[in-house]
Parts: structure tokens; sequence; C-alpha cells
């Protein structure tokens, strides 16, 4: 109640050698009797507690708190505080006939100390006494109004303060007269624990400086009391509009109205009924978004399960909150600190949007615990409503009312919680114009497989093909990333059929162009996987350096797409992979029949060597099936399965190793090799006369060969009856020229009689 204004001022001096001082001024005597007049009417309360505990000397019921004031103190106190305000509105233009006062009576200085002053000042002016120039008595008489104005403001300022301090107290009182008339020891009770203790500790003149909280939650409760009433409600309420306007708002009595329609829902049985009073609520909220308490009212909705209510006015407050959009534009730019406006808008519309949120956990929650609907309590409204609808219908209903809305910020965050609760799959139902553009920017952050996996997804299911391929594509070669080679090789795979699902697919138009890329980039994916396979095949054979070399090579090959070049050399080559060279060779189409050959060699060493210790039909079963299995990939090219040399090399084998007799023929002929072809093989390979099968010991072996190809019983099969009969005739001119070499060797073994006697009755039997 003390101040620095002052109605009149003047330059004052103390001592002869002090700084001399700037102008001291005092309030009016008019200003000073509203002071004391009003320090006397609250005096004996500005300093005291408002209430005191029910253990206090006096009381009786423990546990309770209760007034300090009694109520005819209190409607005393209020009404000459309220007269006393009267007076200051009634007169408000009390400082504006305030005039300068005299340096001898309105300041704090005396004459003789104001002539020091001025001789003072005199003195410090050079040349010594009489008046300068810059201190003439024009600019004495300017000062003088100058200070004058200050003056006249400064009183201004202390009777605009004044009056607030004197319409806030006369609130107070009347706020607490309210409180007193209607069970305040009630009221208080109903606060939560934090307003409880510090109402305790409270001052009346901390009420009235700073308690603006614990009015509102005192307001707040006495409020509560008369929801079911409508009649008194609305009586309350005015009458705290009209008393307290400061303390209760117009938008705090249209919360207490929305308050009271929704009191009352809860307690309707006619579904009708209750969702107009549900809707009333709503709509009246909406009416004062910006001092709403946002979170409460949604715990209120979610209540009542009033969740498209609650969706609806969390999407109003946010809007009216930042009605030009600048949350959106401040998270496009990636939410730059120094943009406090936009600062300011994201975080308005996030703390509106966060109720949304929460309402979704919460019945998601509820829908993982529990396949039933949501506990019920004494509520009739819930009592009905979970015997009707499951957490996990409110959960679809709620997320879809949330999705059909234009918010990009809402949707967004939406689309945050469906991938953080594992509903990934339920995103990818959502048709929105924003889901293209949010999975787009996703997939630009890190780590963004998870996002371009549903990046690739959602095209496909907008039957996107084209960018479906390129994002798979992307997946596949993403470096560095978290898949596997087996991964990689499947993203190919898919992009390839995406790929193919495109329209007008030529190697002119960019999609065919994408198909031929995707199936080349593919190819080589399949090989590098076989030479994976292939190395920890042979890795428990390689030890020392070598054993840490191919450790390194499969994490090598399983981190990252490789090109051909590399996987030969760096890989296959090194590590002596054979198959794997002759994939990436028939790959690459490069033509050389020397190395071919080599790599077919390769291939048989090692398995005959694999199968060391087997019996001779095993080894022989292991090396058909080798043989069957690579020539279903490369038969179709004799680049590279090279029929002859195969042919020579494995009955050369079969000789040597004594393997069982005429299983080369039946192995070819199961991968696809026609009769004639292998019979023109096998002739060319006897009439070489090479001089292996001697060395070997078995002089008549391709003879031998020749007998099992010819003698099998499906050598005729599934051909036409020209080709059987043109097979026929090639077959007996065989056998013919086959016996005249057999009768001209001069040789009296018994394996060469029992092998003329064999073709003899193929000669008998082609003849038939």
């Amino acid at each position: 109640l003390r101040g620095a204004a002052a109605a009149g001022a003047a330059p004052t001096s103390n001592v002869l050698g002090r700084p001399v001082s700037a102008p001291e001024v005092v309030y009016s005597n008019r200003l000073r009797g509203l002071v004391i007049y009003f320090s006397r009417l609250v005096g004996p309360l500005w300093d005291s507690l408002l209430v005191h505990s029910a253990d206090s000397p006096g009381t009786t019921i423990p546990g309770r708190v209760f007034s300090s004031m009694g109520m005819e103190e209190v409607n005393w106190m209020a009404q000459h505080v309220q007269c006393l305000t009267d007076f200051l509105d009634g007169n408000a233009t009390l400082a504006s006939t305030l005039k300068m006062a005299e340096s001898s009576t309105s300041t704090h200085g005396t004459p003789s100390d104001h002539n020091v002053h001025q001789q003072m000042l005199r003195f410090m002016r050079p040349g010594g006494g009489g008046a300068s120039a810059g201190n003439t008595p024009a600019m004495q008489q300017q000062q003088q109004h100058k200070q004058h104005a200050e003056a006249v403001a400064a009183e201004q300022n202390a009777l605009r303060d004044l009056s607030v301090l004197f319409h806030r107290t006369s609130e107070v009182l009347c706020l607490w007269r309210m409180l007193c008339e209607n069970d305040i020891s009630a009221i208080i009770t109903g606060l939560s624990p934090v307003h409880q203790d510090l109402l305790r500790q409270i001052k009346f003149c901390h009420l009235i400086v700073q308690g603006h909280e614990v009015c509102s939650a005192l307001i707040a409760q006495l409020t509560k009391r008369f929801l079911s009433d409508r009649a008194a409600s609305e009586a309350i309420s005015a009458r705290l509009r009209q008393l307290c306007p400061s303390l209760y708002s117009a938008d705090d009595a249209i919360i207490t109205q929305a308050c009271e329609s929704l009191a009352m829902a809860k307690s309707k049985l006619d579904a009708d009924e209750r969702q107009a009073l549900l809707q009333e609520s709503l709509k009246l909220y909406s009416k004062v978004t910006h001092h709403l308490p946002l979170p409460v009212v949604c715990a209120q909705y979610t209540d009542v399960h009033f969740f498209s209510g609650l969706v609806d006015l969390c999407l109003a407050c946010a809007k009216k909150r930042d009605p030009q959009a600048l949350a959106l534009h401040h998270f496009r730019q990636q939410q730059p600190w120094d943009d406090m406006a936009g600062v300011t808008a994201y975080t308005a519309r996030r703390e509106c949007y966060d109720g949304v949120v929460k309402c979704l956990d919460d019945l998601f929650n509820r829908a993982q615990t529990t396949t039933s609907a949501m506990p019920s309590t004494a509520s009739p409204l819930k009592v009905t409503d979970s015997a009707s609808q499951s957490a996990a219908q409110h959960m679809e209903d709620t997320l879809s009312r949330v999705l059909a809305c234009n918010d990009e910020l809402m949707h967004i965050l939406t689309y945050d919680w469906l991938i953080k609760t594992g509903q990934s799959s339920q995103l990818l139902q959502v048709t929105s114009p924003y889901l293209d553009t949010y999975l787009t920017q996703a997939a630009e952050r890190e780590p963004a497989d998870a996002a371009l996996g549903l990046l690739w997804k959602y095209y496909e299911r907008t039957q996107n093909f084209a960018a479906a391929a390129q994002v798979l594509g992307q997946l596949a070669e993403r470096q560095p990333g978290n898949q596997t080679l087996q991964q990689r090789v499947e993203y190919l795979s898919r992009a390839v059929m995406c790929a193919k699902s495109c329209n007008l697919l030529t190697t002119t138009t960019p999609s065919g162009q994408t198909l031929h890329d995707l199936e080349e980039k593919l190819e080589v994916a399949r090989i590098q996987l076989q030479v994976q396979a292939a190395l920890q095949r042979v890795r428990p054979s390689l030890i020392g350096e070598k054993g840490v070399a191919a450790d390194r090579a499969l994490l090598e090959l399983n981190s990252e797409l490789m090109d051909i070049s590399k996987l030969y050399g760096d890989y296959a080559d090194q590590f002596s992979l054979s198959e794997s060279k002759l994939a990436i060779v028939h790959c690459a189409g490069h033509h050389d029949p020397t190395l071919v050959e080599t790599l077919w060699k390769d291939i048989v060493d090692q398995e005959l060597e694999h199968s060391a210790a087997a019996s001779p039909d095993a080894r022989a079963q292991s090396l058909s099936s080798k043989v069957v299995l690579l020539g279903q990939l490369y038969s179709q090219s004799q680049r590279y399965f090279p029929v002859g040399f195969l042919v020579r090399h494995l009955e050369e084998l079969t000789a040597r190793l004594r393997l069982p007799i005429g299983w080369v023929a039946v192995a070819l002929q199961k991968i696809g090799l026609s009769p004639a072809l292998l019979l023109n093989v096998y002739d060319r390979l006897f009439k070489a006369k090479d001089p292996c099968w001697q060395s070997a010991g078995r002089p008549l072996h391709v003879l031998n060969a020749i007998h099992c190809l010819l003698n099998s019983q499906d050598i005729f099969a599934n051909l036409l009856p020209a080709e059987k009969s043109a097979l026929r005739l090639n077959c007996l001119q065989a056998v013919t020229s086959y016996l005249v070499e057999l009768q001209s060797m001069l040789s009296q073994d018994s394996e060469l009689a029992h092998t003329v006697a064999n073709f003899k009755r193929l000669q008998a039997k082609f003849q038939s």
C-alpha cells in the first residue's frame, strides 16, 4: 500500500558536499486517504490465515477445516469494501485536477535546503555565479511542466492499481461469503490434497494477490455441488458472474453449464436423451477452447464413453489455438528451435492431440487385456455400454473418427501411434491423402527400413506397382541395413513381380527398363546367395587364416549386394567354389570352353572326394544327383553344359573307379537329353579310340555303356512315329557297325564274347 508515485516534485539537496538527489515525490492527500481507509478496513484480516483445522482450540469435529472469519464479519467487510470500490469507480478523475505543489510544501526538503541546492548549482556553473545559457527561466519552467506531468501520470497509475486491488478484494470477500453460505467445510474437503494444504497455510493478502488458482478450485467445488440441479446451478453461476467477474468469467460460466449437461447425461438411461446432453456439453465446451481444462474434460468424456465428442473437442481446440496452422509449417520445416511462434503453436496443438492419443492408448490397452467389454461400474451408462460394445470396437470407432478429419498433424500422430503399438497392418488400410507423404518422409529418416517396408506395401495395395518396385529395390540395395542376404533376395523377387504387374512393359518404357534391371540384380543376388551357401558348407574344413577369411567373407556376403566380378574374384575363386564359379560364368555370359570344362571337372572331382568312403553304387548315385541338378540349370546351352566332355570324363571315371556301367546315360536322360543325341555322342567317343580305356583296364567300357543306353526300356518313350522309325534305323546301323568292330577283335576274352552276344540281341530287337 506504499509507493513511490507523487503529486508534486522538486529538486532537493542535502548537506553541502553530498550528491544532488533526484526529485522526491509524495502521493496526494486524496490518494493517501483512500489507502488509509482501505487499510483500516482490511487491516485486521490482511495478515491472518483464512482457515483453521479441526484440531485447533475450540473445535470438536476432527479432520475438518473451518473459516477463520464468521459470516457477519465477512459480510460487513465485503459491504464496506464494495462501497469503497463503488466510490472509486464513480470518481475515476480524481487525479485530473492535480497541480504542481510549491517546493516549500510538496517536497521533503526545507527552503534552506533548496537555497543551498541552488547555490551549489551556481557555484558549479562555468564562470562562477549567475544564470548560464543552459539554465534559462524558460527551461526551468519547461522542466517543471515535465515533472508535473510525470507526477500526474504516477498518481493515475496508483489509482488504477488501487482500483484493481479494491475490486479483487471485494470479489474474494464475496466469494468467501458464498462459500460460508454453502458449507465451506464440505467444499474445502472436496479440494485436492494439494489445494487443501495450500489453503491451510495461505493468508488473506496472499489469496488476493496470488491466489487465483485456489479461488478457481474453490469455485469449481462450489459449482459442482449444484450440477444435479439446473436451476440452482444457473442461479449460483449468475451470482458468481455478478459478484466475482474476474474470478468467474463468462467462459467459466459456460464451462459450468457444460459440466452440468455432462453430469445429467451420466444419470440418463435413455440413449437419445443421453446423447443429446453429451452433444450439448460438446457444443458448450467448443465455445471456450482457449480456457478449457482439456485433460479434465477428456477424462470425463472417456468416463462416459463419449469418444467421438472427445475427438471433435480436441480437434476444435487445436484449430482455435493455432488458427494459422503455424504448427504444421513448423513440423514440415523439421521443427527449428529458433521458430518461437512455430514452437508455441506446435506445443499448443500437441497438448490438444495428447487427449486423443491418451484415449487411444487406454482403449488399446483394455482391448489387449480382455476380449470382453469394458469393466462395468455403478454408472447406468457404463453398464449398458459395456454390455453392448467391446474396448476393441470403441478403439476402432475412435480411430475411424480421427482418420476422417482433415488435420494433417493429427493424422501424423495417429500414424505414429499405430506403428508404435504394432498396428502397421491397420495403417495400410487407411485411405488418406496424407499417408503417402508421411511414409515417404518417414523413409528419409533413420532408421528407415520399417518405413520403407510400409511404403512398398502401401504402393502395392494402391496398385502403384512401379513405385512399389522402386522402393523394394531400394530396400534390397540399402546399405547399411539390417536385412540379411536372404531378405534382400526376397525384396528383389517381390520387386520383379511388381514390375511385371505394370502395364505397357517394353524395354523402351521406364517400367520395362526397371524390370530388366531388377531381373539382372535378382539373378546376381541369387548367385551371391549360392556363393554364401557354398562357403558355409566348406567352412568346417577351413582352418587357420583361411577359416578367419571365410568368416569375414560370410559376414560381407550377408551385409550387402555385390557385383558379379567381385563375387567371382573375392569369394568364389578365392575359396575354390567351382559350382559358384560356373554359375557366375553362366550369368555373365562369358564364353570360355576351356574354363567351363575345367570347372565341370573340378565339380565332379569334388563330389567324388566327398564320397570317397562310400560304395561304388553310392558314389555313382551321388555323381548322378549332382550332374542332374546342375544339368537342369545349364543343359539348355552347350556353352555351359559340354555334353561330349562330360560323357568322356564321367565314363572314364566310371571305368577307373569301377562304378556301375550305364549310370551316366541314365542321368543325362533325366536331364532331358534325347537318346539320339546321346547315341551320337557315345558313337563319337567310341570311334575316337582313346587309349584311356585300355589304361583303365576296360577296353570295352564305351561299348558296354552304349549297350546300356540302347537297351533301355524307355528309349522310344514320348517319340512320334516318324521319330521312332528314324531312331530305330540309327540304332540298327550303329549296332551293326559295333558288331563288325567286335568280331574283328582277336581275343578269347569272355567279356568280349558277352559283349558280342549283347549286341546281337540288340540287333535282333531293332530288326523286329
